[in-house]
């Protein structure tokens, strides 16, 4: 390994909605034993490219200064990943990776349990569209639709949609969806969507100060001529993040849309991965979304429902479903309402 170089390029980690960022930056590391220049290139990189260092109370260069010296006595690349990961562990965010390993795992509460939604959705004849992905039934005049992947097009919810006409409302169930690939989400939103809008921001670095940001990138929902223009509910909880907490983010600056449920996992990160010596990685967010009001950063806060409600194991182990419940009494008081 004498003389080796290592070569930096990002590799695709993102969802299908995320363009992919490629850095080849070649640098030579020295011998064997420089481990402290990988250390310093490590550092670097997040130095330059980290779109979310004024969300951590951390301070960046202490870490350094913190860090550095124990890398000076890494005798393995082993021993450096594991300098590394403690490091960016003090950031306490749960998009960075090492070796594709979080450095901030965060413990999920899911507020759907799929064997208890079942007793609700097979009395009611509920039907997939596509096996295992999405599919829909009708719960009195409420038309609940279940999205588990992201395989669904605006037109086939149009024309579902289409063929119950009279329908009060619609239920839009993603608390199951954790998908990092899938359908356009904006042709998704148009569904309900009858004025072309700013459903969110994408933003990166912009400069060498690491509050130097770029302008935001605007994502835009487009109308629709044949939008649903009655209420739509679309249930949330904390297992949504990448596309379905996109989505979230999007359809609720929808006047017909209210979110229920609860605050969605805060990961709509795009996430560039980067080889180093010895087969190890890690992964930092470039990118980050914004909602539509310009100033929240969904990193931070993530999407809060409009409603709130609460669902509990003690919940699920009674085979109820507090959200859903929640959603079909909200619906038919919107029926009541028009």
């Amino acid at each position: 390994m004498n003389g080796r170089k290592a070569i930096l390029c990002a590799v695709a980690l993102l969802t299908a909605v995320l363009p992919v960022s490629c850095l080849f930056d070649p640098v030579d590391l020295g011998s064997v034993d420089d481990l402290r220049s990988e250390f310093d290139l490590v550092w670097n990189t997040m130095d330059e490219r980290y779109v979310c260092f004024h969300l951590s109370d951390a301070d960046w260069d202490a870490l350094y200064r913190k860090y550095s010296p124990l890398a000076d006595q890494a005798e393995s690349q082993d021993e450096l990943m594991q300098i590394l990961f403690d490091m960016l562990s003090e950031l306490d965010d749960q998009s960075i990776t090492v070796n594709g390993r979080p450095t901030h795992p965060r413990t999920i509460e899911p507020n759907c349990d799929m064997d208890v939604l079942w007793t609700y959705l097979e009395p009611a004849g509920f039907r997939w569209v596509i096996p295992n992905a999405w599919g829909y039934c009708m719960m009195d005049n409420t038309l609940f639709i279940m999205i588990a992947h992201w395989s669904v097009r605006n037109v086939d919810l149009q024309n579902l949609i289409e063929s119950h006409p009279g329908v009060d409302a619609i239920i839009f169930d993603i608390r199951m969806n954790d998908d990092r690939f899938g359908s356009p989400l904006g042709e998704v939103c148009r569904t309900f969507n009858t004025v072309t809008r700013i459903g969110c921001f994408y933003v990166s670095r912009g400069g060498p100060g690491r509050e130097d940001f770029s302008e935001l990138q605007p994502i835009l929902v487009s109308r629709s001529t044949d939008a649903y223009t009655g209420p739509v509910a679309v249930l949330t909880g904390e297992a949504n993040w990448y596309l379905s907490e996109q989505f979230a983010c999007m359809v609720s600056e929808i006047p017909t849309v209210t979110t229920i449920g609860d605050t969605t996992m805060r990961r709509t990160d795009w996430i560039a991965v980067y080889n180093l010596p010895g087969n190890s990685t890690f992964g930092i967010p470039e990118s980050t979304m914004v909602r539509a009001d310009s100033v929240t950063w969904v990193h931070e806060a993530g999407i809060p429902p409009d409603i709130f409600v609460d669902a509990t194991e003690e919940d699920f182990l009674a085979g109820r479903d507090p959200v859903l419940e929640y959603a079909l009494e909200w619906a038919e008081g919107q029926a009541n309402r028009w």
